[in-house]
């Protein structure tokens, strides 16, 4: 068994993510969103296999400010709206945009002010 060696210097490597996020052995019918999945006794409970901002030395350094900002844009939502929807989360026509998120092609969201 010997193996030759396959690394090479300026060799690039990048990380599937859309690999990672959407591979059967990693998830139960990965191309649905299924919120749940993420949930143990109605925690979130974090999960390796979710890989948003990259890996490694090049991960995105926006990371911590992309995070932020969206527990407030949320938070300022829920604060400010009440968000209904009869069927949110069964959505049967979905489409990649990108490498790494797949969502539904119309999502019908009915905010009323609070």
């Amino acid at each position: 068994a010997n193996r030759p060696n396959v690394q090479k210097q300026g060799t690039t490597v990048v990380e599937n993510l859309y690999g990672v996020h959407n591979h059967p052995s990693n998830w139960d019918k990965p191309y649905e969103f299924i919120p749940e999945r993420h949930l143990e006794d109605g925690k979130f409970v974090k999960n390796p296999n979710i890989i948003p901002f990259g890996l490694g030395a090049r991960y995105c350094m926006g990371q911590k400010l992309a995070e932020i900002n969206c527990f407030i844009i949320v938070v300022s939502i829920l604060q400010r709206f009440h968000v209904e929807h009869d069927d949110l989360w069964q959505y049967e026509d979905v489409k990649e945009l990108g490498l790494v998120q797949i969502v539904p092609e119309e999502a019908n969201v009915k905010l009323t002010e609070r």
